[in-house]
């Protein structure tokens, strides 16, 4: 996995992370396309990685998920996303 997949797939994590927890509102994002295993292994990568450089040599480390706590959290989203509500056509009844 590369590490921008990881960045991209550990976004979504946190995203979903932080709307289960309260921190955000509103439904969490989609994982559709994200198998349980790239959402696990992401989160390794993410673990792994040191963070960003800042120009004065700091380094600012990246939130994410831990890999023990994605299978729970991947479980949540994708079952929230396939429970959101359906839109409704227009011209049909609901």
């Amino acid at each position: 996995m590369t590490l921008d997949r990881a960045k991209e797939i550990n976004s979504l994590l946190t995203h979903a992370w932080m709307v289960w927890s309260g921190i955000y509102a509103g439904e969490p994002p989609s994982l559709q396309g994200i198998s349980l295993a790239e959402a696990e292994e992401a989160s390794r990568v993410i673990a792994a990685h040191p963070g960003e450089r800042l120009p004065c040599g700091r380094v600012r480390l990246t939130s994410h998920v831990h890999v023990s706590r994605v299978p729970r959290l991947y479980a949540w989203a994708v079952v929230r996303g396939q429970t959101a509500p359906a839109p409704v056509e227009e011209g049909r009844d609901a």
